[in-house]
């Protein structure tokens, strides 16, 4: 199995406040009963290579994602019903006769 690491852009160190430093990895977990049909799981770790912090994911977990700013979004959509009335103006003088 092919473990890939995933540096997290923008994300900051919780320990030693290190920006970009952070990267997410697969950790495959031994399971407490050691039975053949069962098989291992993996979980998910987040690691600081600049100090060496560590901590645990759980994958089942949804990641917490910063919500859509409303106003904007509910703005773009509407939509104007108003109709106003057009007037034409007649700049040139009225003709002599």
């Amino acid at each position: 199995m092919k473990k890939t690491r995933r540096f997290i852009s923008g994300a900051v160190c919780p320990a030693c406040q290190e920006a970009d430093r952070t990267l997410i990895e697969p950790v495959d977990t031994e399971s407490a009963a050691a039975d053949i049909n069962e098989l291992p799981t993996q979980a998910i770790r987040r690691r600081c290579v600049a100090c060496g912090f560590t901590e645990a994911l759980d994958p089942e977990t949804p990641a917490v994602t910063a919500p859509l700013p409303r106003a904007r979004y509910e703005k773009s959509r509407q939509t104007t019903n108003k109709i106003d009335a057009v007037r034409i103006l007649d700049l040139t003088p009225p003709k002599s006769s």
